[in-house]
């Protein structure tokens, strides 16, 4: 785990470790983090594999902390397969003592703090050593001067102090797989390297819900893993599964994680057909919702700059399971999210794959969705469908309208909207927005069952 790893600043670092990786990695440059992007929270998700909402940190105090019932990962792997060497090294006493538990909480543990001299240096020696004389399993190696650096000068590429702590670290990882590679039995071993971070960053801080603190690396390589990108960008909840899968370990239910393994298979789009629909989790069921706004969740498929999440039906004063709405309902629905402004959230969807059909004339489309909101409030939803010929240009647009407070009668609950209409020639793409409208509290504009299906005139 890189502290306060920003993606962009591999482009302009000399990385030749991570870019030899990369090359041969399942991986994704949009990963999502908490939206606390606190280091505390962050680093809890990447050790236990479950949302704040269930490790119970929310900053860098640990007040709430849950390991007993969400542990670092150790744990978990202790009572399936206990024949396995842990090893942990860390720089962070919180982490150290709060969530690994100190010197108990692995076979092997190192801990110095970065605070006191070069934490990372350090740990790199002693991971060297120990690669190299000890038969460990798994390893958790947390690395924190990018962070350091980031809040001494700037998370930026820009910043020189920033890239070259980067740089730095790539030399650290570099000699550690360097170790590993020079063990005397590592042709006969089969290891995965996942390499990712809690946040990232901007300006000389970070803790907002933006995707500048809350889009990061994920790098999955060896083992199974098989090479290219991640799709859709995956949250780092799925590192714990994903290690756990490479080591032949089955995750059981009542650990509760919220991630699962990811990378072991080619992923991509869903491929855009006829009498299909082409939106990605207009449900807003690939991600686990939450209990009201917050957590605010990633949303798997949609370009989400901050706040708009998926929310559980029959949260506490939010849409029941019986109240107005969709039949074939699943666990959650979009939501506007917990902040005192409009929210939007969109997806750009690639008609390639039927343009021939489109340049007929005959194509049309249905855009249906259930829209809605909470009692008296007028916050409330509204979805657009922007067609955009090969240069780029806006040639046809739907809507569908709001569902206002009178239109509930002033009760909490979701309504259908439908649209049709004819698609024009030499479309090549869609975005479809969801713009979430406030009016007052937190944004409680809801959407669910969200569909465009483009079909062929008889």
């Amino acid at each position: 785990m890189v502290d306060g790893w920003r993606p962009d600043v591999i482009t302009v670092a000399d990385t030749p470790t991570i870019d030899g990786l990369w090359a041969r990695s399942a991986y994704s440059l949009e990963a999502r983090v908490e939206d606390t992007t606190i280091s505390g929270s962050g680093q809890s998700t990447f050790v236990t594999g479950v949302h704040r909402d269930k490790h119970g940190v929310d900053d860098n105090s640990f007040s709430g902390a849950n390991y007993e019932e969400y542990p670092y990962w150790f744990r978990l792997l202790d009572e399936a397969a206990p024949e396995l060497q842990t090893a942990a090294y860390h720089t962070w006493r919180p982490m150290y003592e709060t969530a690994l538990g100190g010197d108990d909480g692995a076979d092997w543990v190192y801990y110095w703090d970065y605070g006191d001299d070069d934490g990372d240096a350090r740990t790199t020696t002693q991971l060297q050593l120990d690669v190299l004389t000890q038969d460990l399993d798994a390893i958790v190696w947390m690395l924190s001067d990018l962070d350091t650096n980031g809040h001494a000068h700037g998370f930026s590429p820009a910043v020189v102090e920033y890239v070259d702590a980067m740089e730095l670290i790539d030399d650290q990882i570099g000699l550690v797989l360097e170790a590993l590679k020079s063990r005397p039995s590592y042709l006969e071993e089969d290891w995965m390297i996942i390499v990712s971070t809690d946040h990232a960053g901007s300006g000389r801080g970070h803790g907002d819900n933006v995707p500048e603190h809350r889009l990061v690396p994920l790098f999955i390589h060896g083992g199974d893993a098989v090479p290219g990108p991640i799709w859709p960008a995956p949250n780092t909840v799925s590192i714990v599964p994903t290690a756990l899968a490479h080591l032949g370990v089955a995750v059981e239910a009542d650990w509760g994680l919220d991630g699962t393994a990811v990378g072991f298979e080619p992923t991509a789009p869903p491929a855009v057909a006829l009498e299909r629909n082409v939106i990605v989790n207009g449900d807003a069921e690939m991600e686990r919702g939450f209990d009201g706004f917050l957590p605010d969740a990633a949303l798997p498929g949609w370009v989400d700059p901050g706040y708009s999440t998926a929310t559980l039906y029959g949260s506490s004063g939010f849409p029941s399971l019986t109240d107005a709405g969709p039949d074939d309902r699943g666990n959650s629905f979009l939501c506007g999210g917990d902040a005192s402004r409009d929210s939007s959230i969109w997806q750009d969807i690639d008609l390639a794959d039927i343009a021939a059909a489109i340049d007929t004339g005959s194509i049309g489309y249905r855009l249906s969705g259930w829209l809605g909101g909470y009692s008296d409030q007028n916050d409330r939803a509204r979805v657009t469908v922007d067609m955009y010929d090969l240069s780029g240009a806006v040639v046809a647009s739907e809507t569908l309208p709001p569902v206002t407070d009178a239109d509930r009668d002033d009760t909490t609950g979701l309504a259908l909207r439908t649209r049709f209409g004819m698609v024009p020639p030499f479309v090549r793409s869609v975005r479809v927005t969801v713009d979430f409208l406030h009016s007052s509290g937190g944004n409680d504009g809801y959407v669910d069952n969200l569909e465009l299906v483009f079909t062929e005139g008889k």
